[in-house]
């Protein structure tokens, strides 16, 4: 097998479109970090190792940010883009492959049957860089064989990735209201959210949370507001008083927690301090100095309302125009740049994170969702691992909840706490059904967030909440392995201590 560590690659860097054999660009030092430099503007860099043996077994890859149901075991497939890690299991022993957390470049492998290639994206935006006479280091490589089954292999390979991982050390369980109101909330209807949750929480248990989603702002979506935006320093006439609520919040015995999107907002923004790509100017850029103390000054105000858990949304789709399903082979296409030409992509991400996760301070926790896990690990105390659940359509509560929960489950506490998105209770999906998603995330150890519709809160779902909060706080540690995973992009069949519990999803 290619140990990418020990074994020398082919490398070769990308300059004005044009890939040539690195000269004096690249070195990778002894304890496998890779470094970059050139005097002039540089794109990629690609490491080719070569196996004299043909690689045999299936394969399976991490996404750039949150996975879209296309989390699964495959055949070998040099056209599959794999970013940041994958593993590689032929029956006998299982191979991994990867880079650190918190690297300087955006990351992704391909492998075929007799290669694996290291593509580093060392763009700015769709530019290449100008490092201006400074060494980058982009990444450091990761490898590991393992006898243990893909499951644990795969959990001991994320902890080897994250030197310093940042999670939630007790339960973490409550509510969000967004699969109940979808925007549609008010002052009124979170009080009443907080009641119900609070009512289903154990007795002597760490508080549930409460957090609010989209709908609070000044610029709230609707018919005259096509999108989602800020100022992010006033509530609309649903809301009012957005401190008050926090504390009537804590009150009731829950802790506040409030959802926001940093990077997007209609108040005045100089020309400059948006990001332009593919002739849209939407977004604030990150690494312009206007918008950084606007970020900072949006995120210090919500804290200093007294929100202790702050989610922050869409910054991927923001700063690169896609979502990750969206993606090819790269993250943006070529032609445009972000203002601090000087920095990476990955750079600029995590120094976006790192200005967040400062603002709100230290004892906030705070949820990236559509961020990038492998660039937030360490920032943030917990990440949406997959795209939205629903509560009007089953097929993608399992397709985005069960998939995402089973092949990203190895990053909870390795990188951060996994949220792999609430239960939506509405009555538009059957309880029956909707009860087994609860009862698989309250064993999980990861997350639990329910969204209860006014309407919906039956005596039979009161009771099943109850139940999966006391489960959820119990069991907390407990370990969950989804048994059929390589055969079943949705497994039904999961090992859950000395226990195997199957769940049929349809």
């Amino acid at each position: 097998m290619i140990n990418i560590v020990k074994t020398k690659p082919e490398i070769y860097v990308r300059k004005n479109d044009i890939w040539s054999l690195n000269k004096n660009n690249v070195t990778i030092e002894k304890n496998s970090e890779i470094f970059v430099q050139s005097s002039e503007k540089i794109e990629f860099v690609k490491l080719l190792w070569k196996s004299n043996k043909d690689l045999c077994g299936k394969v399976m890859g991490d996404v750039y940010e949150r996975s879209y149901s296309d989390l699964e075991w495959k055949n070998i497939d040099v056209k599959r883009t794999m970013p940041w890690y994958f593993v590689l299991d032929n029956n006998k022993k299982v191979y991994l492959f990867g880079v650190k957390t918190n690297a300087n470049a955006i990351c992704f492998f391909k492998c075929s049957k007799n290669e694996i290639t290291l593509f580093l994206d060392v763009r700015c935006g769709g530019d290449g860089v100008d490092l201006n006479g400074r060494i980058l280091k982009a990444a450091t490589l990761c490898y590991m064989e393992s006898e243990k089954n893909a499951f644990d292999a795969l959990g001991d390979f994320c902890s080897l990735m994250c030197d310093k991982p940042r999670y939630i050390k007790t339960p973490v369980y409550g509510g969000n209201d967004w699969y109940c109101n979808y925007g549609e909330n008010s002052y009124e209807k979170i009080i009443l959210h907080t009641k119900r949750v609070v009512e289903c929480a154990p007795k002597n248990a760490p508080k549930p949370y409460m957090v609010i989603d989209d709908g609070w702002q000044i610029c709230s979506k609707n018919a005259n507001v096509l999108d989602t935006q800020g100022p992010w320093k006033y509530a609309n006439s649903k809301f009012k008083d957005m401190k008050k609520l926090a504390q009537e919040i804590t009150n009731l015995g829950a802790i506040p927690g409030l959802w926001y999107r940093p990077l997007k907002t209609s108040e005045y923004v100089p020309d400059d301090a948006y990001i332009h790509y593919i002739s849209k100017s939407v977004a604030l850029d990150p690494s312009h100095p206007y918008c950084k103390k606007m970020i900072e000054e949006d995120a210090k105000t919500i804290a200093s309302w007294g929100y202790k858990l702050i989610k922050f949304d869409f910054s991927t789709y923001d700063m690169f125009g896609e979502y990750g399903k969206d993606f090819d082979d790269t993250i943006t296409p070529d032609g445009w740049h972000f203002y601090d030409t000087s920095k990476t992509s990955a750079e600029i991400v995590k120094d976006f994170y790192n200005l967040v996760r400062n603002s709100v301070g230290e004892d906030v926790v705070l949820i990236g969702c559509n961020t990038i896990g492998h660039l937030s690990a360490g920032i943030v105390d917990m990440h949406r691992i997959g795209d939205d659940t629903s509560g009007y359509d089953w097929q993608r509560v399992v397709g985005y909840g069960v998939n995402t929960l089973a092949f990203r489950l190895c990053q909870n506490k390795t990188f951060f706490t996994a949220d792999a998105d609430c239960v939506g209770i509405m009555g538009k999906i059957d309880w029956q059904k909707n009860q087994k998603w609860l009862d698989l995330l309250s064993k999980s150890s990861t997350a639990l967030f329910v969204s209860i519709h006014d309407d919906a809160y039956t005596d039979e779902v009161k009771n099943d909440i109850k139940n999966a909060f006391e489960e959820c706080v119990n069991s907390f540690g407990k370990k969950l392995i989804p048994l059929d995973w390589k055969e079943n992009k949705i497994p039904q069949k999961w090992q859950w201590g000395d226990k195997v519990i199957e769940y049929r999803w349809h």
